[in-house]
């Protein structure tokens, strides 16, 4: 039920801006767990914008609960807090944040090489995560299409091979996550391209 809601939206979605902190307040997706549930709280709104950009929330936090949950299909274990907002899973002895996300335009379409998973890394930490200042461990999962939102198998199959081998970028191992200080912070974190 719920991916077929997803997929009923899938090509109404879009920030029309860019996320930010102003606009989350008030928006926020927690606990609505079908799109009759979104519908039924957002029915009186009659600021359309404000309508598009909490739909575009809605969609992508419960494809990230999806996403999460194919982790904790392939060896991962979910944070028993759902409500924490520093880990979701524990995946090889290291707590992680995971967060879905798209290829910034100031980086090359893929393949993504390992030299760039580093400043990949460094820019969503600083580009992402800074306005909300948390610096946990965090797992980036890039999204090269928006399509690749909603293609769990697609997804499922890359975390399974990600969970077992490591981050395989043009057909080699290039290793684990990355650990490495980033404006004062240590973090442990990883891309993996959908």
């Amino acid at each position: 039920m719920l991916l077929e809601d997803l997929k009923k939206i899938e090509n109404e979605i879009g920030w029309g801006k860019i996320q930010n902190l102003d606009d989350d307040r008030g928006t926020e997706p927690y606990g609505i767990m079908s799109l009759e549930d979104f519908e039924t709280k957002w029915k009186n709104e009659s600021n359309i914008e404000k309508v598009r950009y909490a739909r575009t929330r809605w969609f992508r936090y419960m494809c990230a609960k999806i996403d999460e949950g194919l982790f904790c299909k392939n060896g991962a274990f979910a944070n028993p807090d759902k409500r924490d907002p520093y880990w979701d899973f524990c995946l090889n002895g290291v707590k992680y944040n995971l967060k879905s996300t798209d290829l910034p335009s100031e980086f090359e379409k893929p393949p993504v090489t390992y030299n760039q998973r580093g400043e990949l890394i460094v820019w969503f930490y600083r580009h992402q995560s800074m306005r909300k200042v948390m610096w946990e461990n965090r797992l980036f999962l890039v999204h090269l299409k928006d399509e690749d939102r909603l293609n769990f198998k697609k997804k499922y199959d890359i975390i399974r091979e990600y969970t077992l081998y490591g981050n395989p970028t043009e057909g080699e191992v290039i290793g684990r996550p990355i650990t490495t200080e980033i404006d004062g912070h240590i973090v442990t974190s990883d891309i993996i391209i959908v």
